[in-house]
């Protein structure tokens, strides 16, 4: 009665402390979830990739090399986002010890670090940011001016960095197309070079360069 009279009883800091490692254990769930999640669906786009290019569909296999790099950014964001949760966990534990000494919050930079760069992660910006919004008012951060801070990390990969991971995604679907081993440097697969091996050296030569030539042709195709 006496809350509804007066309003809420305002939290304690170091029972808001608590309530936010609850949240982020939850958010590293979810980071979880969605790792799982991207997985699964990453396994079906390599076979797509690979059938595309058994296709010879050229367009359609660099699309989805395109798709499969998105994927393994996003996931790598995510493991990221989670290490930088735990860092916090562990900030505000060390601040529930402080607290019981000196009786009050005081403020973090590495919370205010972490949680910078925690809310730019799409994936679980909302909450993170609500949060900042707490801990601002709790005065554990200072308000976050993401402009300003000459420590924040931007985790977007360049374009340039993108196109040569998907080229690097092209080069794996077509060394699987070409055979089962892995494509040995003179651009033969390996159970072809053994084969080879039996060969006149003459022959041998000429085959090479034959099967070397149409591989490194595909691959250029594939990169335009």
């Amino acid at each position: 009665m006496l809350a509804g009279i007066f309003g809420p009883k305002k939290k304690t800091p170091e029972e808001m402390a608590k309530e936010w490692k609850l949240k982020l254990n939850g958010e590293q769930r979810n980071i979880d979830r969605q790792v799982r999640k991207i997985q699964q669906e990453l396994k079906k786009v390599e076979k797509a990739a690979k059938a595309s290019a058994k296709q010879g569909d050229m367009v359609a296999t660099r699309m989805i090399a395109r798709e499969i790099v998105h994927s393994r950014v996003a996931v790598k964001r995510l493991i990221k986002a989670k290490t930088q949760i735990n860092s916090v966990q562990m900030q505000l534990q060390q601040q529930m010890s402080q607290m019981k000494l000196a009786g009050s919050i005081s403020k973090s930079t590495d919370v205010m670090k972490h949680m910078n760069r925690l809310c730019r992660v799409t994936e679980i910006s909302a909450v993170m940011q609500q949060m900042s919004a707490e801990m601002t008012k709790a005065g554990l951060i200072e308000e976050m001016v993401n402009d300003t801070l000459d420590d924040a990390l931007n985790d977007d990969v360049s374009e340039g960095e993108a196109e040569e991971e998907v080229n690097r995604v092209i080069e794996d679907v077509l060394q699987d197309k070409l055979g089962p081993a892995r494509v040995a440097r003179s651009g033969l697969p390996q159970t072809a070079q053994a084969a080879a091996a039996a060969q006149p050296a003459e022959q041998e030569v000429e085959e090479n360069d034959e099967m070397d030539d149409a591989f490194q042709a595909r691959l250029a195709a594939l990169r335009q």
